[in-house]
């Protein structure tokens, strides 16, 4: 008699990728369960603080960041298709929203874009609000931890010299460079998570909540402002090398004085995406996480990010942002991050049956 059942047990040396992905219903479910403990995070912050007598405005600029990030989403599903149209051979190339499913798809993808809106402001609120939740500042022990791990030279001021007698067009570079972190997050951040293999972008999308929703509590942890808000000649001389990055860091310093403001009781507009706080360095663990996600999918945009990572390690300190430190621990974070992600993907994978060995090539 044959056995017709379905053989859930993967095919020795079959790749783990080709494992049935998991169900629409099951991803549904699995996305709104995330945004709903996002939610009562932020909530619960906003009421634990309305509680000490700080008011502010929760859900600050909740609707114009869901439509950038499904802005940013509809870019990527767009450039996936054409891509798919030159490269037709590539699995990971492909467009996500295909077939006759391509309505509960896009469901999918917007159910993700909110999740991702609501991280974001998971991890805005608590590192704004450092101040009031924790206001005791380790930047001392950062820099001298600095000092210890270079052999008794500061690298906030090793880089600062450096600069200073550096082209001025090449600082202009790096002066832009770093101020596109945020456009550059977003498309990329936009890319991984529109991957057409579900088990893949459910893992992708678990480890990057993952790593900045804890970034955002090891802020408060460990407060830290950062070098150019604590050695007074800094800041000048950042402005004078780095004046976009300037301007950026004094917003941010007004809105920081606005939230210690709202101890004592005064009113003022917060900004939750200007909040101050050094350690770790979540824009070091982002390109990190981003590039060693792209070498697990064998994405081409590997070296690029291997780039990008390393050039925003060197250009935080040499801005000022950061203390080395802060960047070294982002890496451990980004890694940690990393680590979970692959598990979760072998867990997505060994809950299906595998499909027929399929060739997966690079893809962009």
């Amino acid at each position: 008699m044959v056995n017709s059942a379905p053989n859930n047990t993967p095919v020795a040396g079959q790749d783990e990728s080709h494992a049935a992905p998991t169900t629409l219903e099951w991803r549904l479910s699995f996305w709104i369960a995330i945004a709903t403990v996002l939610f009562i995070q932020i909530v619960g912050l906003a009421a634990f603080l309305k509680h000490q007598g700080v008011y502010y405005n929760t859900f600050y600029g909740f609707p114009m960041t869901i439509l950038n990030i499904g802005g940013n989403i509809i870019a990527a599903l767009g450039l996936r298709f054409i891509l798919h149209r030159w490269f037709e051979k590539s699995t990971s190339s492909r467009p996500l929203t295909q077939g006759p499913n391509y309505v509960a798809q896009g469901l999918e993808m917007a159910v993700i874009a909110l999740v991702l809106t609501l991280t974001l402001l998971a991890y805005s609120w608590p590192k704004v609000m450092v101040p009031i939740l924790n206001p005791r500042l380790w930047d001392g022990v950062l820099a001298r931890l600095d000092v210890l791990l270079c052999f008794g030279v500061n690298p906030n001021e090793f880089f600062l010299t450096i600069f200073e007698g550096a082209p001025r067009v090449l600082n202009q570079m790096i002066d832009r460079y770093y101020g596109l972190f945020v456009l550059s997050q977003g498309a990329l951040l936009a890319w991984f998570v529109t991957d057409p293999r579900a088990n893949k972008r459910i893992a992708f999308g678990s480890a990057f909540i993952l790593l900045w929703v804890l970034g955002a509590w090891s802020y408060v942890a460990m407060p830290a402002l950062g070098p150019v808000y604590v050695f007074e000649d800094y800041f000048q001389r950042v402005t004078t090398i780095f004046p976009a990055n300037a301007a950026t860091q004094g917003a941010l310093l007004t809105n920081y004085d606005a939230v210690c403001g709202l101890v004592e009781g005064k009113d003022a507009l917060i900004m939750p995406h200007l909040g101050i706080a050094a350690m770790p360095s979540l824009h070091v663990a982002a390109n990190v996480f981003f590039y060693l996600w792209s070498c697990f999918v064998r994405s081409r945009l590997r070296l690029p990010l291997l780039a990008m990572a390393t050039l925003t390690l060197f250009t935080s300190v040499a801005i000022c942002w950061h203390y080395l430190i802060d960047g070294v621990v982002g890496i451990a974070y980004a890694g940690a991050a990393f680590g979970a992600g692959i598990v979760i993907n072998r867990m997505l994978d060994a809950r299906g049956a595998p499909q027929p060995q399929a060739t997966v090539e690079s893809s962009p």
